[in-house]
């Protein structure tokens, strides 16, 4: 009798199990256990309803004592499922400890062996369970799913999306098929996970894995755009879907519509927890470049203790932007070692690699990718920049290797094979970034290159003209391409067509789109054409319009509203904006420059005197702040360290050096005779070129040089400065070749000093892009660009000022100055030579001074001083010019030196 009433309240139960009334059941089942405490049955449907309910610790305790009156593996192994769910994977651990021979072998078994492994993390020895798991059983489905699970957890990617196409073969499943589509994704084979896609069919078109599958394919095939469509096409059929919503917001972000993706960020936020909202913000801000409210932001998740690979991420980034690389590199491998490789963002090794490189550590960049490669973070960007820093450190077997790898997974299929001769045939013995080019240049007649490689392949091969061509040939409903029209541009500054440039700049629709940093090359074009103030307007309008974009302001917005102001009126409203955010705030160094410099002349624009009068104040308050007490110690500190490089054997080779120096002005000449006279180099020839007001002048006869200097003198009435630099640098005789610019100041030792920097580099080109400038208009030296240096142009790119160029001769017989072009021959001089595989390196800045007068029309090159001084450090007066010279390597006085050197070297390390 008893046992048919316990049947009933199994009977009642299941039947509200099925109606899905849990509820209801486990109050029925906690009545029916209290009157039959020891049925098994009963036991069993009351941990599992406590279970159904999310009652999981309760749950543990009822099938404990189900556990205890039988002997059956089933109510066990229901036990460790749900001390697992629990989050009690030791007492899961210990339950499956106990479990006896006999049913060591059981699939419950050895699933729960395989997922509590995966729970604690540990998904290789998850993946080792599960393959023997499926050994034993080879049919089980589940088993089967578990093992493709964790073989995606473990980045075997291919192997993993083969093991989904074999469950999905035993049993079809919407469910699966996606995680195949997820996988194929993950290994960057979006061809075939389109593929799969396309096979569900529009009876699950409304899916939310479908919908959101098909926004993560735009996504990795880098559509922004389309992405950006297809994932409010799909927030429109899932409006509630958060999920969605969030990607949605990702990807207009990434498609540079950064306000919508604020705005939808901040509906989403009763849906998200508020950590996710601020790292997704943060996310948004970092593209938009407002360093200043992601540190705040940063600073907000740091107070609230939030651990999120993320937000190691938008640290390291922000340090990167800032230029501190060392702390961004080691931000993020902070965040890797608490984290592990695997679980931070692959964008996480990417930001260690590039900034070593950034840091002249090409050896350190190399070691730590190919770990994060060996550890299974995968990533094309970053087997590129491995490849990168391999090559720097002169392995080119081991970057050939990265770079075919990522070649050939983007190859098409039908190009595979020649793709692979190609790559074996040309990059074997790979000398230079020109090789890979010269690759495509060979196996193009069977490819059809996209327009932005085809670019690249014109500008590497100097071929400007088919680049241009091939823009002004697009057809007229074709969609803008940032991209293409950037290299548009370059082409035409590059080879003097600058009223084409002009015209196409000025005839952009109001759509077209472009990055920051894009524009930001454009806004420096427009300062180095100076006298074109419509051109620097209209490019300054479109970035402020950019950069601020509604969404809130900072330094450089302001220094762009400036420049694009048009009248007085319009300068005076942004004046007092401007007065009133200094107010509250420390301007920038940006804003803090600008001021700086047109403080003065901004005030004088302005009716308003009490306005008028607050921007002188700034301006002075400016002035006096700009110098930066951490950057003179540092180049004190490089100064002492630079000698130690600089000093050479000790018996130092002294090959000739010719100097090659045109000269336009003859309010230069004094300077120039100067910069000559006092080189302590001794094997010394210096070819002077006048040019301009000074060709066929008699004042020429005035230079005068020391003894141990051969002069020559030849005169020149070319325009074109590359013409002038030919003729010179054909009549040197020396094994190096240096330029000099006559208005810029190069102290004793810098012949010295830079013969010694190619021979320790074993270099054939040599430059600066960073160097010591100094800005007559307020009387301060600055250096410009401070960046590390000693590095070969393979990492920091060939950016040279001209004026800083030391090469030997072979390479001027190889590669010579553009006679075409009125501006950037010096550009066009070192990206050739570097092109042409010669071994170039940038150098320290010291012992050389640009001087910027304040009446600009006494340089050739008049680009405004604002875009000297923006990203530069201020050392001072011209009373710290003492810092910027090294002791000669001959000098009687260097042994002195040299023993203070290494003392403070000692000390530093």
């Amino acid at each position: 009798m008893l046992d048919d009433r316990a049947e009933s309240f199994l009977e009642e139960l299941s039947r509200l199990r099925e109606l899905e009334k849990y509820a209801d059941a486990l109050q029925i089942a906690r009545s029916a256990v209290e009157l039959y405490p020891g049925h098994l049955g009963l036991l069993l449907e009351k941990a599992r309803l406590l279970r159904l309910n999310g009652e999981l610790n309760e749950a543990a305790e009822v099938f404990r004592a189900a556990v205890s009156n039988s002997q059956r593996p089933g109510p066990r192994i229901e036990l460790i499922q749900t001390l697992r769910r629990a989050g009690r994977l030791d007492e899961a651990q210990s339950e499956l400890d106990s479990i006896g021979a006999e049913h060591a072998d059981h699939p419950g078994v050895l699933m729960e062996r395989v997922l509590t492994a995966k729970g604690r993390g540990a998904h290789e020895e998850g993946l080792e369970l599960a393959r023997g798991a499926v050994e034993s059983h080879p049919g089980h489905h589940g088993l089967n799913v578990e093992r493709a699970r964790l073989l995606r957890l473990c980045g075997i990617f291919d192997e993993a999306a083969a093991a989904f196409r074999d469950t999905l073969v035993k049993g079809e499943s919407l469910g699966l098929r996606i995680e195949l589509i997820q996988t194929l994704r993950r290994a960057g084979r979006l061809d075939e996970a389109q593929s799969e896609l396309d096979l569900v069919g529009a009876e699950h078109a409304d899916h939310p894995g479908v919908l959101m599958e098909r926004v993560l394919l735009a996504k990795g095939r880098k559509a922004y755009a389309e992405a950006s469509e297809t994932a409010r096409s799909a927030v429109r059929r899932r409006p509630d879907d958060a999920r969605l919503r969030l990607e949605a917001v990702r990807v207009a972000s990434l498609a540079g519509d950064h306000k919508w993706a604020l705005e939808e960020l901040a509906k989403l936020e009763p849906l998200l927890d508020a950590e996710t909202v601020l790292v997704e913000r943060g996310d948004i801000l970092l593209r938009m470049e407002r360093l200043a409210d992601v540190e705040e932001l940063l600073d907000e998740l740091d107070r609230r203790d939030v651990v999120a690979s993320k937000i190691g991420l938008q640290r390291a980034r922000l340090l990167e932007e800032k230029g501190c690389y060392e702390l961004s590199a080691a931000v993020a491998m902070d965040w890797i070692r608490r984290l592990g490789a695997r679980n931070c963002p692959p964008a996480l090794s990417e930001v260690v690699v590039r900034v070593l490189l950034k840091s002249s550590r090409p050896r350190d960049a190399w070691n730590f990718g190919e770990d994060a490669i060996i550890a299974g973070v995968r990533s094309d960007q970053l087997r590129l920049m491995t490849a990168r820093a391999a090559f720097a450190c002169n392995d080119p077997v081991v970057a050939r290797s990265h770079l075919t790898h990522v070649v050939m997974r983007h190859c098409p299929t039908h190009l595979v094979y020649g793709m692979t001769e190609a790559l074996n045939e040309i990059l074997y013995d790979l000398m230079g970034p020109k090789a890979f080019y010269e690759v495509a240049a060979k196996i193009q007649s069977g490819a059809v290159f996209s327009r932005s490689f085809q670019d690249d392949l014109d500008k590497m091969s100097g071929d400007h003209e088919s680049v241009i061509s091939r823009y002004l040939l697009k057809s007229d409903d074709e969609k803008f391409d940032s991209r293409a029209f950037i290299d548009f541009v370059h082409a035409c500054w590059d080879t003097g067509q600058h009223d084409l440039m002009c015209s196409e700049i000025y005839a952009l629709p109001e759509s077209a789109k472009f990055s920051p940093k894009q524009m930001k090359a454009l806004r420096r074009i427009a300062h180095y054409m100076r006298g074109d103030d419509k051109f620097r307007r209209f490019i300054s309008r479109r970035l402020k319009d950019l950069v601020l974009d509604d969404q809130g302001r900072d330094d450089f917005s302001f220094v762009l509203e400036f420049e694009a102001a048009t009248s007085r009126e319009e300068v005076g409203a942004i004046a007092q904006r401007c007065m009133d955010f200094v107010a509250k705030r420390e301007p920038g160094r940006q804003l803090k420059s600008f001021l700086a410099l047109e403080g003065e002349k901004l005030a004088s624009t302005i009716e308003c005197d009490a306005l008028a009068e607050r921007v002188r104040l700034h301006r002075n308050h400016a002035v006096d702040r700009l110098r930066d007490e951490r950057a003179v110690e540092a180049v004190d500190r490089e100064r002492r360290l630079c000698d130690l490089i600089n000093r050479g054997s000790d018996e130092p080779r002294s090959p000739r050096v010719s100097v090659i120096a045109p000269i336009h002005r003859a309010s230069d000449l004094g300077n120039l005779c100067r910069s000559v006279s006092r080189q302590t180099w001794r094997n010394l020839e210096v070819i002077v070129v006048p040019n301009g007001e000074l060709f066929g002048s008699n004042l020429m006869n005035s230079f005068e040089c020391p003894l141990h200097v051969d002069l020559k003198v030849v005169h020149s009435d070319d325009r074109q400065i590359g013409k002038i630099l030919n003729k010179a640098a054909d009549l040197a005789s020396g094994e190096l070749v240096m330029r000099f610019d006559s208005d810029d100041i190069y102290l004793d030792n810098y012949v010295e000093s830079s013969v010694r920097s190619m021979e320790f580099l074993n270099a054939d080109v040599i430059g600066r892009s960073s160097y010591f400038v100094y800005i007559e208009e307020l009387n301060m030296i600055f250096r410009h660009r401070p960046q590390p240096y000693f590095r070969d142009w393979k990492v920091s790119g060939p950016f040279a000022a001209g004026c800083s160029l030391c090469f030997k001769r072979e390479v001027f017989d190889d590669v010579r100055f553009l006679e075409t072009v009125s501006l950037g021959e010096d550009t066009a001089f070192c990206r050739n030579v570097f092109m042409r595989g010669w071994k170039c390196y940038d150098v320290d800045p010291f012992n050389f001074v640009v001087m910027r007068r304040q009446e600009k029309s006494r340089h050739t090159w008049n680009a405004g001083d604002a875009i000297l001084i923006e990203e530069a450090d201020c050392l001072g007066g011209p009373e710290m010019i003492s810092v910027l010279s090294t002791p000669g390597l001959l000098s009687e006085r260097w042994r002195a030196y040299y023993d203070e050197a290494i003392d403070t070297a000692k000390r530093l390390c």
